[in-house]
């Protein structure tokens, strides 16, 4: 941490901002892996098994649920507020 001023009020609140990134971006980070497992799964799984409809998912349908979940995923963790035991 660097400090530009002599006042040390406001170091706290540097911290529980520091914090409160921290936090939302370990949630986003699960976020991101628990959806993403089941995507990779569903189009993989088929493949390697060599079942009848091997194309559940083409790679459109990939695409289209990664352009949905990418920015959801931002919106809704990047603006959550400090929780109660991170200070």
């Amino acid at each position: 941490m660097i400090l530009l001023e002599d006042d040390l009020d406001n170091m706290a609140e540097a911290i529980a901002h520091g914090r409160r990134i921290y936090a939302n971006l370990k949630k986003a980070i699960q976020y991101i892996i628990s959806i993403h497992i089941p995507i990779m799964l569903t189009v993989v799984l088929p493949l390697l098994f060599g079942w009848k409809y091997s194309n559940i998912f083409s790679p459109l349908h990939v695409i289209f649920f990664e352009l949905i979940m990418g920015p959801t995923c931002s919106i809704i963790f990047e603006n959550e507020p400090l929780g109660q035991s991170l200070m």
